[in-house]
């Protein structure tokens, strides 16, 4: 799970093939949610869906090579055209120095 809310969890992840495994799950029913995944620019999958807490769902699919996770979004949105939930991976910084490893007194 990356992403959560009181209605809805939402979990994405890139594998080193380019496999993207993604999914929702709601704890109630909301019938013609719409599951999007985005890479970039580009509406990659767009499926109408009924989600709840009997009925998750969960899509794996290839995107193109080279795709970075940061590319990636996920979006669970509504009938009327209003996002219910999402989530875009962000870029960590990486520490320039690790700190010190600690030694016991």
């Amino acid at each position: 799970m990356k992403n959560a809310n009181l209605d809805a969890a939402v979990n994405l992840a890139l594998d080193p093939n380019g496999l993207v495994k993604f999914g929702f799950n709601t704890t109630s029913p909301f019938k013609g949610t719409k599951a999007v995944l985005v890479a970039g620019d580009k509406i990659v999958s767009e499926q109408t869906v009924d989600i709840g807490p009997d009925k998750p769902y969960v899509k794996m699919i290839n995107v193109p090579d080279g795709t970075q996770e940061t590319s990636l979004k996920a979006s669970r949105v509504a009938s009327d055209g209003g996002t219910l939930g999402s989530y875009q991976p962000k870029e960590r910084p990486r520490p320039e120095k690790l700190p010190d490893i600690v030694k016991a007194p």
